[in-house]
């Protein structure tokens, strides 16, 4: 995979298909809540350090263990839900998926058809 930031290209896969009559074609299906992600985070989103302490808060309080959030990471999480983030406008991103040896790979594409393949 292609993604330095390690976030699946800023989305969250939902759902992964093979494509019927194409060979060995999968298709990653993703959706970005937060479609300016990177450039709210900046260098520091690329660099996972903008993005990593707002995951360990979200693991926290899903894990049902939001007592364990620590004050920074309230503070920090107060920062993040404040720069005025657009769930509205929420887009989606559609991948070809390949697996090699099991492991699956996905990569960035701005535009790709199912012509391309098998």
């Amino acid at each position: 995979m292609n993604d330095r930031s390690k976030t699946s290209f800023n989305s969250k896969i939902c759902s992964v298909f093979r494509r019927p009559a194409k060979r060995n074609l999968y298709i990653a299906l993703a959706d970005r809540w937060i479609p300016n992600l990177p450039q709210l985070a900046g260098v520091a989103f690329e660099s996972r350090q903008g993005y990593e302490p707002i995951a360990g808060v979200y693991q926290k309080y899903f894990s049902g263990r939001p007592d364990k959030i620590t004050e920074p990471e309230k503070k920090y999480l107060t920062m993040v839900l404040q720069e005025n983030i657009d769930n509205s406008v929420a887009t989606y991103v559609w991948l070809p998926m390949r697996f090699d040896k099991g492991q699956p790979y996905i990569s960035w594409r701005g535009e790709w058809s199912l012509d391309e393949f098998a």
